[in-house]
């Protein structure tokens, strides 16, 4: 049996507010594809980004660092800003 591993981040609580973000497709040339889940209390709602390679990379990078001395902040910046986060 074989396991595929699909990349995903979830910034806050499982359980409560939260942003997730899961690839789902690494596109031909640079760009692929990830669903985006936004819960925040009674409100929710999912929507499909396109991202350029080394974008979630990066903010993933942001993410660990900030997690490790608990001081600064990650920013998600893409070169489509159709989701940007801090």
């Amino acid at each position: 049996m074989s396991f595929v591993h699909t990349p995903q981040a979830v910034i806050g609580h499982a359980e409560a507010e939260r942003v997730t973000i899961e690839v789902v497709e690494r596109g031909l040339g640079n760009w692929g594809t990830a669903n985006v889940a936004v819960t925040c209390g009674v409100w929710s709602g999912v929507f499909q980004w396109q991202f350029y390679r080394g974008e979630l990379r990066r903010f993933g990078e942001q993410l660990l660092e900030l997690h490790r001395i608990l001081s600064g902040c990650a920013n998600l910046d893409p070169l489509d800003p159709n989701l940007t986060l801090k």
